[in-house]
């Protein structure tokens, strides 16, 4: 796994190449926008996160768009207490814009609260 990661990224930052990556950051954002609920190491979910990659990988620039997507992960699409507010994708995010979170058998799942902060995204305190 960790060699196909660091492949896209060389492939894709440093020569260009139309390739795909996927690394933790990735894997969360792309469950928060389709709304997968799967562990991070699903094997099932894993392949559909870089089959997605895949599709959408900018051909123009491709190392952007990666190191983008790897950004977005890391700064906006966190882990713990997500800034759904500031996301550039957000209108396009399942997981923020589902109306019935409490639908979702997730664990991690907490009610409703007053800010617009996902329930789906956001982790318990």
């Amino acid at each position: 796994y960790q060699r196909r990661v660091r492949a896209g990224a060389v492939a894709s930052i440093a020569f260009g190449e139309t390739t795909p990556l996927v690394d933790g950051n990735v894997k969360r954002v792309f469950s928060r926008l389709r709304a997968v609920l799967a562990s991070a190491k699903d094997n099932q979910a894993t392949k559909l996160y870089w089959d997605l990659a895949e599709k959408l990988v900018c051909s123009d620039r491709p190392g952007d768009f990666n190191q983008s997507l790897m950004e977005l992960g890391a700064v906006i699409c966190t882990t713990s207490n997500p800034k759904c507010e500031q996301c550039p994708v957000s209108k396009y995010c399942l997981a923020f814009n589902e109306t019935k979170a409490s639908d979702y058998a997730m664990s991690k799942l907490i009610q409703s609260s007053r800010s617009k902060t996902c329930q789906i995204c956001a982790t318990p305190e």
